[in-house]
Parts: structure tokens; C-alpha cells; sequence
């Protein structure tokens, strides 16, 4: 059919005004973040974990994010906290940004990362499996979501108190490949930990801080960035590590048309040109822009006998073995143990080695004709196993004295705000879990969230981005002073109704009374789950919203594999550790065992024992509480637990079902204490690194809560052999 010409002109002006209509809802890019930090660890207190946390989130809140954050929790409620965000993920479409940040101890075991809650008690390394939250569990559903991106912060990677005794724990975290549209980030290489940090940040959190805040540079790029600053920092005693496989174009903060020419630096050129282009100093900073076991070994390509040369051979040897044990867990063979202690007889993981080889019923040492396995990576030089024949690798071990590499020149890399080497400590948080509250510093001028971001939940940083905010809730004061040394108004502070009155996030509504509007509008929203525990209230059972196929731990559906077959870098054939033993059958789905944390007395002080179970291991549980008007009564629980089959990590690779626990046939019967506790917890504690005041009640163990044993450690079933195809080399 023929148009008219008027037809023509008038689709022609539709399409113009289509082109040049501005974004709709739907368009927007929708940010999303669950925050956590770690620090009243029973085992040993962690004094930068909830301070870290509370500076990530806070500068995620001034970035649009809608952020939920929370300190200190314990093995069930990093569970409830983990699963709520996948959910809200799930719920909030697929032009969303999903961003966990996680502050605390992580541990790895047979090739899987894992984090501790702060009531983590591990002894040995079967502990790591059943008493600690596997991060998997959670990573993969949150993969299997059509979201436009999602971003894994595990700043975790440290000297942890765990294992004291006995066979060692390999130290650092696992190596691993992200899913399509994710990337994951590791305060220290696979591996490797960072120096001990005396607080009240540490250096990772700060540098990821300052490169959010600079703006201007992709994700991709600004997690390199993050990796440079901490090099300098500590001297090249910590590198962090990335892998990313996000396309999309993701910009925390952007620069405006403002932006000064000389904030523009050449930093890309560290990772486009030649290692061998550069002298020796600026291709060491090559190397570690690219961080990739192609480019340092190109730099010891280029300068063998540099003074900088043994520091990279470290770094190479670190991410070779971590490369190797990886495709080793992935064939989980015989003859792959055999190989990888072939390689390393006192590499970082021998001790799994020699376990899972047992577990297999073989032979620890081999016998004497077998095909070793050809890894995708050529076996280490002599020379170089000896930086990884310890079980915990750091690059500024004493016995090596490297040399410290220099610092980048600044027309690649700009310098350190003033705040970086010296950043106040926060004051103590107002209220159980409440995250931290860090004074905030502002962003440039010509620095500003980019225009197709949805404008997130009202908060105090998002509406001065460009002005200093001091929040003090022991003093119940907010001051926020403009560029210019003047104090702004807090009813110009641009919160509308939520700094006038109510308007809270319903996280902090229960925690907030009597507080200034600003102090409440500064602190980071509870999860769900967990504002329940502070308001002394069992957390609710999880509704089973997921995808088909794509089961959180507790949530009843079908446990099946999570996602396509993808090939890994470092491993043989298509595999995906996440599915490489057998599909579990369906499971009964069970609410989780609730931790009780009573919150701050209201009117009464009358405090219930949960319904759901004797498990009160709160360990530093309502820190706040000056001392109630009415003694608190503990009551005895209404119900004996019943614990069914656990299924909390929903990716058993063990060989055998897991056991099903019943209940006792008595139901324990707890008296309430002959004396009341009284409560009167100093307002100022910091950080609460460890429990005040003792109500402390570590029930009787007659019915443990049970965090789904992995029944014997998860060996995968031999697969058979092939080449590794292609994807993004960073490793």
C-alpha cells in the first residue's frame, strides 16, 4: 500500500518526538543495595566491619540507591538479610542495579566462599560448611533474575580467629567466575588476605568510597581504580581483585559538562597499551590496572631483573595456584587432587586435598603410573611455589621484604582526598543492628547522580551530595555546612516530609523515636527481618516468591540447577560448580529458627521468648538500654521447636541425603531468671564489638538450631575432561 505524503510527514514527526521525549518510569535505572557489616564477632571482635559498612552505605544512599543495611548478626539473620534482598530484587524489575556489600570474615572451603555471622563457632574446617552462610546460596538466585546488573562487594578477605588448632584453613577467598550481567569484587586477591587494620575503617572500604564519590569512571574501570589505591596504601601488602561481566554501562556518580579538563587523567592508557611500552615502574602499574596473569607475566617479560620483579612473581604464583585448585574442585577427580598436589605438596589448599582424596576412599599419595591433569595453565616454575606453600598468602610478609612498588604518577591516577588517610570514627549507633553513622563528605561540584537514575528513597545524602553532613545521635544533632563554610538550615536540607516528621523507611520507624529527624533519616534502613528482631519480634516466615528452578534456602520450591552451563577461565569443559553434582528433589519448606534480640523497652518491658525455639545467642542484642521501668520478665517458650530436614543452603553436593532431625520429645521448659537483668548499657559504647552487660542466654543445646549440614564435604562427581572456551581473561 502507498502512503500519501501527509502520512509520511506525520509518522516522520512522531518518530522525532519519540526520539526526543525524555525517559518514562519505566526506562529509569532502579538501585537497589543491601549493606552488612561484621564486628562483635564471639570469637574474636572485628573493629573495622560496621564502621566500613556505614560508609559504603551512606555514600550508596547519595549515589540513588534504595539502600537496607545492617551490623552484626548472627548466622540466621545474615540468612533472612540475604534472602529479603534477593526477593526485593526479584520485585524490582529488570532495569534494576543490585549491589550486596559485605563487611566482615569470609572463609573458603572446597572451592565455595563463605560468610560468618557473629555466632560463628568453627573449629575446624568441616565447621566452615554447616556453621557459616554459604555465599553461593544466594548469588546464583540473584544471577538467575533478569536485572540490568548486580555487584558483589565481599570486603571479607582477612586473617579471620577461626581454626586455631589443628589442620589450617586455607586462607583469602575462592576464586570465581561471575554470571552474565554480574560482577564480584574481593578486598584481596583469591587467596591472599590484607594486613591487620587497627580502625576505624579500613582501607578498602575507604578507597571504594573515594572512587564512588569521584565519579566520572564505569564500574568496570572504577573497581580498577579501587584496586590501584589500595595497592598504594598499604604498599602493595593488599591487592583487591574483580572479575566482571557486566555490558551494560553502569556509572555510580557522573561528571557534568563542568567537570575541569584536568580531572580528566590518561588512566585508561594503563590498560590499552603495551606492558612493554611502558619503564618498568609505570608497567608495574600497568600490570595492576589490568590485574590479569596475562599482564604481570608480561611485565616479567619485559623486566625480569627489575627490583619490582619478585613482588610480581608473588602476585603471579597467588592467582596461578588459585586458578588450579579451582579447576581442580570443578573436575573433583582423584587424578586432579593427584595433579594439584603434584604442583603444590604444601600449597595453600594440600590439607582439602588430602581430605577430599580420603573422602574418595583412594590413596593420598598416587600411584605410580597416572595421567596428571593438563590444566588450562602452564604448572609453576620452582622459583615460584614457594610463595604459596603456606596455607595464607599476604604480599607483605615479612620473610619476602619486597620492596614497596612507587606510587602512581598522577597524570594516570590523581591523589587521595584529605579525608582518605585519617577519617573520623562514627558515634555509637542509636539502636540495635543500626548501622553506623561516618560524618559525610561531599563530592565535587561538577560530580552528580546520572540523570537516568530513578531518584531513590529520600535521604539526607542524596539531597546534599555537595555539602558536609555531621550526624551525632549521642548529642541528637545534625549539622550540614554548604561549600561554602555555612550552616544550612535543617529544614532546608531538602528532606520535605521525612525531615519534618514521620515518612521514615518502616526499617527505622520502630528505632527512631525521640531521635532528631535528621539522625533518622541519615541511618540506612533495616531489613524487614531484622527490624522484626529489634522490635523484639520473631522474624516472618518467608514468602516463596522466586522463580521456578531458583530456591533461596527455607523457600519451598524445587531445588534445580541455577542457570545455563557456562565455561569458567581456569576450568576444563563447560561446567558450572554451582551444578555439578546431582538435582536435589523437591523440600518441605520450614520458617527459619528466629534469633530473639529484645529491643528497647517500650512500655512494660515485658519480653517474650520467641515461638519459634530456645535459640537465644544474641550476642550483643539491644545495646542501648538504659534501665527499664519495669523489670523485664523472660517468658518460657510456647512451644517446643521441631526441626524437619534442614535445607538452608539449597546446593547439597553431598553424597548423601541429608539427616532429619525431630524434635525432642519433652519440650524444654525454661524459668525465667530468679533476678531481672537490669539493663543499663552505656549510650556511648563503641562499635560494639562485644557484649555489654550480660543478657547473654546461650540456651541449653536439648534442640539446636541447624544450619543444613552439608553432610560431608561437597565432592563433585568426576566429569569428563575437555578444553576451556572462551570469555574475558581475568583471572
Amino acid at each position: 500500500m502507498r502512503l500519501s505524503p501527509l502520512a509520511v510527514l506525520f509518522a516522520a514527526i512522531a518518530l522525532l518526538g519519540a526520539m526526543a521525549a525524555p525517559l518514562s518510569a519505566q526506562q529509569l535505572e532502579k538501585r537497589i543495595a543491601l549493606v552488612l557489616g561484621e564486628g562483635a564477632y564471639a570469637s574474636g571482635a572485628l573493629v573495622t566491619g560496621p564502621n566500613d559498612a556505614g560508609l559504603v552505605a551512606q555514600t550508596l544512599q547519595s549515589a540513588g540507591f534504595d539502600v537496607t543495611g545492617a551490623r552484626d548478626l548472627d548466622t540466621q539473620g545474615l540468612r533472612d538479610a540475604l534472602r529479603e534482598f534477593v526477593e526485593k530484587a526479584q520485585a524490582s524489575g529488570p532495569d534494576t542495579v543490585a549491589m550486596i556489600y559485605f563487611a566482615g570474615y569470609g572463609l573458603q572451603s572446597d572451592g565455595e566462599n563463605y560468610l560468618a555471622g557473629v555466632d560463628a563457632e568453627i573449629a575446624n574446617a568441616s565447621d566452615v560448611a554447616i556453621n557459616a552462610v554459604r555465599a553461593s546460596d544466594y548469588l546464583k538466585p540473584l544471577a538467575a533474575l533478569p536485572l540490568k546488573a548486580r555487584i558483589v562487594v565481599l570486603d571479607a578477605a582477612r586473617k579471620n580467629p577461626f581454626a586455631t588448632s589443628g589442620q589450617p584453613l586455607a586462607g583469602g577467598l575462592a576464586l570465581i567466575q561471575p554470571d552474565d550481567g554480574t560482577l564480584v569484587a574481593f578486598n584481596a586477591a583469591p587467596g591472599t588476605i590484607g594486613p591487620e587494620e587497627p580502625g576505624p575503617y579500613g582501607v578498602y572500604a575507604r578507597a571504594l568510597v573515594e572512587m564512588i564519590k569521584a565519579g566520572g569512571a564505569p564500574v568496570n574501570e572504577m573497581f580498577d581504580r579501587v584496586r590501584m589505591r589500595v595497592s598504594e596504601a598499604t604498599k602493595g601488602g593488599q591487592i583487591p581483585w574483580s572479575a566482571s561481566r557486566i555490558s551494560a554501562p553502569i556509572v555510580f556518580l557522573a561528571h557534568t559538562a563542568e567537570a575541569p579538563a584536568d580531572q580528566r587523567d590518561q588512566f585508561a592508557e594503563l590498560t590499552t597499551k603495551p606492558v612493554a611500552s611502558f619503564n618498568a615502574e609505570d608497567a608495574f602499574q600497568a600490570a595492576l590496572a589490568r590485574d590479569t596473569l596475562q599482564g604481570y607475566e608480561d611485565f616479567l617479560a619485559a623486566y625480569p631483573n627489575d627490583p619490582l620483579a619478585a613482588r610480581v612473581r608473588a602476585i603471579v604464583a597467588a592467582r596461578r595456584e588459585a586458578m588450579i585448585w579451582r579447576e581442580t574442585i570443578a573436575l573433583g577427580t582423584s587424578r586432579a587432587y593427584w595433579s594439584y598436589l603434584s604442583d603444590y605438596p604444601r600449597g595453600c589448599h594440600a590439607f582439602e586435598a588430602r581430605r577430599a582424596l580420603r573422602h574418595l576412599d583412594v590413596a593420598v599419595e598416587p600411584p605410580a603410573s597416572y595421567e596428571a591433569v593438563t590444566y588450562d595453565v602452564a604448572p609453576p616454575p620452582p622459583a615460584e611455589v614457594v610463595y604459596v606453600s603456606q596455607p595464607v598468602v599476604y604480599f607483605d610478609d615479612p620473610v619476602w621484604a619486597f620492596a614497596p612498588p612507587p606510587p602512581p604518577p598522577v597524570f594516570y591516577f590523581g591523589p587521595a582526598p584529605f579525608w582518605f588517610a585519617a577519617y573520623p570514627p562514627p558515634p555509637p549507633p542509636f539502636a540495635a543492628f543500626i548501622l553506623p553513622i561516618p560524618t559525610y563528605y561531599p563530592v565535587a561540584p561538577w560530580v552528580g547522580a546520572p540523570a537516568y537514575v530513578a531518584p531513590g528513597p529520600t535521604n539526607i545524602y542524596a539531597a546534599n551530595i555537595h555539602n558536609t553532613v555531621i550526624v551525632n545521635n549521642v548529642a541528637n544533632s545534625v549539622t550540614i555546612t554548604n561549600a561554602a563554610g555555612q550552616n544550612v538550615p535543617f529544614s532546608q536540607a531538602g528532606l520535605g516530609a521525612t525531615g519534618a516528621a514521620g515518612g521514615l523507611h518502616p526499617g527505622l520507624a520502630g528505632a527512631a523515636g525521640g531521635l532528631h529527624p535528621g539522625v533518622a533519616a541519615a541511618a540506612a534502613a533495616l531489613p524487614a527481618a531484622i527490624a522484626a528482631r529489634a522490635a523484639g519480634r520473631a522474624s516472618p516466615a518467608p514468602p516463596a516468591t522466586l522463580a521456578p528452578g531458583h530456591a533461596l534456602p527455607h523457600a519451598p520450591a524445587r531445588l534445580e540447577p541455577v542457570g545455563a552451563s557456562k565455561t569458567v577461565p581456569g576450568l576444563r569443559g563447560a561446567m558450572n560448580p554451582a551444578t555439578r553434582a546431582t538435582t536435589h528433589g523437591a523440600m518441605t519448606a520450614h520458617p527459619p529458627l528466629a534469633t530473639t534480640h529484645p529491643a528497647a523497652p517500650q512500655t512494660g518491658s515485658h519480653f517474650a521468648a520467641p515461638r519459634t525455639g530456645p535459640h537465644f545467642n544474641t550476642p550483643h542484642a539491644a545495646p542501648h538500654f538504659n534501665a527499664p521501668h519495669a523489670a523485664p520478665h523472660f517468658a518460657a517458650p510456647r512451644a517446643a521447636p521441631h526441626f524437619n530436614a534442614p535445607h538452608a543452603a539449597p546446593h547439597f553436593n553431598a553424597p548423601h541425603a541429608a539427616p532429619h532431625f525431630n524434635a525432642p520429645h519433652a519440650a524444654p521448659h525454661f524459668n525465667a531468671p530468679h533476678a531481672a537483668p537490669h539493663f543499663n548499657a552505656p549510650r556511648a559504647a563503641p562499635h560494639f564489638n562485644a557484649p555489654r552487660a550480660a543478657p547473654h542466654f546461650n540456651a541449653p543445646r536439648a534442640a539446636p538450631h541447624f544450619n543444613a549440614p552439608r553432610a560431608a564435604p561437597h565432592f563433585a562427581a568426576p566429569r569428563p575432561g575437555g578444553g576451556r572456551g572462551g570469555g574475558k581473561p581475568h583471572f
